[in-house]
């Protein structure tokens, strides 16, 4: 078995990984693999199903696929995987399909968003300008400063967020944020929240490199994953927490039931990228 799996970086690579492989299906069930298959469903190419996590819902139809859970689906020799998930669940996504395919003959969507297929960019940009969120716009330049995907065109979290969360801006407050990566969002937090204490947790030790961790900034080291990690959390008492960790279910809701109440009063605990 290979030791890595392939990771598509432009369309040419994509198309190349396709006609590889008879049968062609796409791991996760979210805005990301909608463009994927409307995209490849417009090159000609029929991509055979969805499969999610164990324990997301079945046997629904997604963009006119059937669903299927990952232990509940039979994979081939010939089969492609093409994965749309957050580089954080790569490693244990590819943990599990590897029990069934070659590494080989899975690969990883690493530039293809949501807006992709759908509008052209212009368009996506021009449509932040409108509705109520848009006159919330300091949040979403820091974000784009910083390059985290909570701003411009791929999420377009930012103006809902400052919406919900201005009145913190020139508090003493401590924010969690579940889930660090490349450190763009902490990066984006510090700089906007300014007398806040910014905590990140992440499982990843390589976290660490990308911040530079300061009296008001903390990159912990933790699986939230594990009891005792949510326990040695509760002790911050935050007034908001944020979850951008693994996006898979039984985690969102383990960590949820195991911080909500330790919340400060009003506090705010935001769950990211429910699929």
């Amino acid at each position: 078995m290979d030791s890595k799996y392939v990771t598509l970086s432009n369309q040419k690579e994509l198309l190349q990984f396709v006609d590889l492989h008879k049968r062609i299906l796409v791991f996760g069930a979210t805005p990301k693999s909608a463009g994927l298959i409307n995209y490849l469903l417009q090159e000609g190419i029929k991509v055979r199903g969805v499969i999610v996590n164990d324990g997301q819902r079945e046997k629904y139809i997604f963009e006119s696929l059937l669903v299927r859970e990952l232990s509940k689906i039979k994979l081939y020799e010939d089969d492609g995987v093409i994965l749309n998930v957050d580089e954080q669940s790569i490693d244990e996504v590819v943990l599990e399909l590897v029990k069934k395919i070659d590494c080989s003959q899975i690969a990883y969507n690493s530039f293809m968003n949501s807006s992709f297929i759908f509008q052209p960019e212009s368009q996506v940009s021009q449509s932040r300008e409108k509705g109520y969120f848009s006159k919330y716009k300091e949040l979403q330049k820091i974000g784009e400063l910083f390059g985290t995907d909570k701003a411009g065109d791929y999420h377009n979290y930012c103006n809902k967020y400052e919406f919900l969360l201005k009145d913190y801006r020139e508090k003493e407050f401590t924010l969690i944020e579940l889930g660090v990566f490349r450190g763009a969002s902490i990066q984006m937090w510090r700089q906007y929240f300014k007398k806040a204490r910014i905590i990140g947790v992440d499982k990843n030790e390589k976290s660490r490199e990308s911040i530079k961790e300061d009296s008001n900034t903390t990159i912990l080291i933790k699986d939230i994953s594990l009891p005792e990690s949510l326990e040695e959390l509760r002790e911050y008492h935050p007034s908001i927490i944020v979850d951008d960790a693994s996006h898979i279910w039984s985690q969102q809701i383990r960590a949820l039931f195991g911080l909500f109440d330790s919340l400060s009063d009003g506090g705010i605990y935001i769950l990211e990228d429910i699929h």
